[in-house]
This record gives structure tokens, C-alpha cells and sequence, in this order.
């Protein structure tokens, strides 16, 4: 995996890209195109298994933060509560 980094960010071989000049309202830009990326079954594999890791961690912590998120309190003070606003007028 770190090879595959490193041959695409750190150590990136600029003949392999396709790159086509244009100009969006007179400023110059670039439209630039990768290689296809193939990745060995085993790098896949890998991936996946990272990915689930991540999830069920990312899901683990938030049934933790679900109760104060649901009550509204997140362990916090209640703050006062206000006396309720006088209404005067005809629509009373």
C-alpha cells in the first residue's frame, strides 16, 4: 500500500499523467488525468478489512453519544428557565 502512495503522491512520474491546458475566463487552468490505478486482490482484501474496522469503531462510539444526543443535554447544566413572555394585545 505505502509503495502504491508513494508512486502516486511522493514520487509521482508527471509523463504518466495526461495534462490539458485550458483558460475559464482568461485565467489558465489544467484538466489532468491519472493512469488507471489496479490494485492486487490482496490490497483490496486489506481495505475492506480497514473499512470495517473504521465503521464498527466510528458506530461503536456513537451508540455512546446517542443518549446525551437524544436528551439534548450532551452532560451539560440545564440552563434557568425563563418566566414565560406576557402577552398583551387582543389576541390574548
Amino acid at each position: 500500500m505505502k509503495d502504491l502512495r508513494d508512486r502516486l503522491y511522493a514520487h509521482s512520474d508527471i509523463p504518466t499523467r495526461g495534462i490539458r491546458p485550458l483558460s475559464i475566463d482568461g485565467y489558465p487552468t489544467a484538466i489532468e488525468t491519472l493512469p488507471p490505478m489496479r490494485l492486487p486482490k490482496e490490497d483490496v482484501l486489506n481495505l475492506q478489512m480497514m473499512i470495517a474496522l473504521v465503521r464498527r469503531a466510528v458506530a461503536k462510539q456513537k451508540r455512546k453519544l446517542l443518549p446525551a444526543v437524544s436528551t439534548g443535554d450532551f452532560g451539560m447544566p440545564k440552563p434557568p428557565q425563563l418566566p414565560p413572555f406576557p402577552r398583551y394585545g387582543p389576541y390574548e
